[in-house]
């Protein structure tokens, strides 16, 4: 062997590095989309990496932490101990994962030397699954220590009619959360108490926080069930979204006072509120630099006409009524004369009126022209929208086209062409870049 093979085999973080070439799965930070494509080619790469970890005993150690890193869902972890899936009595039952005999001191300390590596669980789904009976032996042969120690990603997903299990997985360490909660009849909605105080109890438990996603379960939730959101005083992101969850005035006062958060995807509700609401919304809306809002015209006048959004680069804006546009446009426009590359997305509706977007806001340069049909989910086109977008001495730089339009000679009328930015007709916008939406 080679000095300088000796020396790599006795670098463990370089050995880490190539072995992180074989992984079957990078989840890179920030990023909590789902990745359940291509299961038999990542259980072909973890089979390469367990062979990695028999070559010699200099490679073990590093192919089992990246082995074990990421885990699709708790079975591959429970395995190792003896365990079996039992079928369901009958059609109505679902299967159950059992331990068959007592755990051995050996296969207990394997267990552990694999939990201990595990930093993100991807899916809690099959947790549901494993017999009470297993979990409870797993919390006391831990003796009060977490089962897995330094897992910082996790995906859960949550009955109400019986959440325990996903306590287990939740650590001090977990810096990334994704959440859904769900009744124990698949068609109906949680019940709003018992869902805020599942909510809150999980919170508390994870208080380093950076991302947290939920994506249903908290519908019709009273707004003082958000509240332990303001103690994660290191959330980077928050995506409340599709959770459900309504943010009144005050709850978006709370959210103010997280000082690391840049990036918030939220609905907003004022209700029957009146006002007019004392001062403007500072804090950490000074810092945002990514903003998904969700709302009435009415509703999200009001927000930016208090929200201070001087470091935003990046606007979603979906709105559930057409009315009010232009008002809407003039609030951004007060709130933040910084907006350098906003993305309009107009949702709920299948219609809106003619709007001269590069007026109302200048400094746009990035503008989806598609509409959503609630009823069908049909994306369709705005031809008037389009219009005043397309003129020239615009500031736009990218626009968003439904298919459908590309495959027309629509975009040669305003002096586009569905060619790369570089491309910039003198009777077109300064960059006429054309993006296809993959809708159709």
């Amino acid at each position: 062997m080679s000095m300088a093979v000796q020396r790599v085999v006795q670098c463990a973080d370089v050995l880490v590095h190539i072995f992180e070439q074989m992984s079957p799965i990078i989840w890179n930070d920030g990023d909590t989309e789902d990745y359940f494509d291509a299961r038999e080619e990542r259980a072909w790469e973890r089979k390469s990496l367990a062979r990695a970890a028999r070559v010699s005993h200099a490679f073990s150690e590093s192919a089992l932490d990246v082995l074990w890193s990421v885990l699709d869902q708790i079975d591959d972890l429970l395995l190792v101990l003896p365990v079996i899936v039992v079928p369901g009595a009958n059609e109505h039952e679902s299967e159950k994962t059992i331990l068959v005999q007592d755990i051995t001191l050996e296969q207990w300390s394997r267990f552990r030397a694999y939990a201990k590596r595990v930093r993100a669980l991807k899916d809690t789904y099959r947790a549901r699954h494993v017999d009470p009976s297993v979990w409870l032996l797993l919390e006391h042969q831990c003796e009060g220590t977490p089962l897995l120690p330094n897992l910082r990603r996790v995906q859960l997903d949550i009955r109400l009619s019986s959440p325990g299990e996903a306590f287990y997985f939740l650590t001090a360490s977990v810096t990334d959360l994704q959440m859904n909660i769900e009744s124990a009849d698949f068609n109906a909605t949680p019940t709003p108490d018992v869902a805020g105080v599942l909510y809150r109890l999980i919170l508390v438990k994870l208080p380093h926080l950076r991302t947290l996603k939920v994506t249903s379960g908290l519908n019709e939730l009273r707004p003082h069930y958000l509240e332990p959101i303001t103690t994660l005083q290191s959330l980077h992101r928050l995506d409340m979204l599709d959770s459900g969850a309504m943010f009144d005035h005050a709850m978006l006062e709370s959210v103010s006072s997280i000082a690391s958060l840049r990036i918030l995807w939220m609905d907003i509700s004022y209700g029957s509120a009146s006002g007019p609401f004392q001062g403007s919304l500072k804090g950490a809306f000074c810092d945002l630099i990514t903003l998904h809002v969700r709302g009435s015209a009415r509703d999200l006048d009001r927000f930016f006409s208090l929200a201070d959004l001087g470091k935003l680069s990046t606007l979603h804006m979906n709105f559930t009524d057409p009315s009010g546009v232009p008002e809407i446009c003039h609030a951004i426009h007060r709130a933040s004369s910084a907006l350098s590359c906003n993305g309009y997305r107009y949702l709920a509706s299948t219609y809106l009126p003619y709007l001269d977007l590069p007026t109302y806001c200048p400094r746009l340069a990035h503008v989806s022209l598609c509409q959503t049909n609630a009823s069908n989910g049909l994306v369709i086109p705005s031809l008037a929208l389009a219009r005043p977008v397309a003129r020239p001495r615009t500031r736009i730089s990218c626009l968003l086209l439904d298919f459908s339009l590309l495959s027309t000679t629509w975009p040669l009328q305003f002096g586009l062409a569905p060619k790369t930015a570089s491309s910039s007709p003198s009777s077109g916008p300064r960059s006429s870049s054309i993006t296809r939406h993959p809708w159709q």
